[in-house]
């Protein structure tokens, strides 16, 4: 499971680096919290979770309406009576810029999330759901991006099958390369 996951975001970060080598972009680093609640063989649970990782962002600044985000890290969950676990989760986000001044952008968009447990509890859990990010330009090269996710989750842990829901609140600061500024003309 982990070593399909990381050929994915290997694949995933040699298209995103080859398609935006004449775009602009962002890399960075991140830190993520939420918490929800889900029904695993047949018992309701809360879970919470913590963690961090890098994230790459093909439009934090520039004036196009789409963009797309990856964050690839690790967290901390603890599953309410199940126990606690390391979770290496990949998040996708597809976003469509409603408000892009050159000092901010918001955007908003559907996200998909894969990820894997791997100590103490071990399974997949995927999930889906709306992505709202905020992202402030500060200069030519740094943004600092707060994003909030609602997401529908299911999977498999410890060869039991559950669902559910969760929030997510994460934290970015990111470094523009490749020229990721605002210009008034560009869509």
């Amino acid at each position: 499971m982990i070593k399909r996951m990381l050929q994915v975001a290997v694949v995933a970060g040699i298209v995103f680096v080859s398609s935006s080598s004449l775009l602009a972009f962002g890399i960075g680093v991140y830190g993520n919290g939420g918490g929800g609640y889900g029904y695993w063989a047949d018992v309701g649970t809360g879970h919470y979770y913590g963690g961090g990782g890098i994230i790459l962002d093909t439009n934090l600044a520039y004036n196009r309406v789409f963009n797309y985000r990856l964050e690839f890290g690790a967290s901390y969950i603890n599953i309410g009576a199940t126990g606690e676990s390391v979770m290496i989760h990949m998040n996708h986000y597809f976003g469509l810029g409603v408000v892009r001044t050159k000092l901010v952008r918001f955007w908003i968009g559907p996200m998909i999330s894969l990820s894997g447990l791997v100590s103490n509890i071990y399974g997949s859990v995927c999930g889906t759901g709306l992505a709202l990010g905020l992202n402030f330009n500060f200069g030519e090269v740094f943004t600092l991006s707060i994003t909030g996710t609602g997401r529908f989750i299911g999977g498999i842990a410890d060869g039991s099958w559950g669902y559910g829901g969760d929030g997510m609140c994460t934290i970015a600061f990111l470094f523009r390369v490749n020229q990721d500024v605002y210009s008034r003309g560009r869509y």
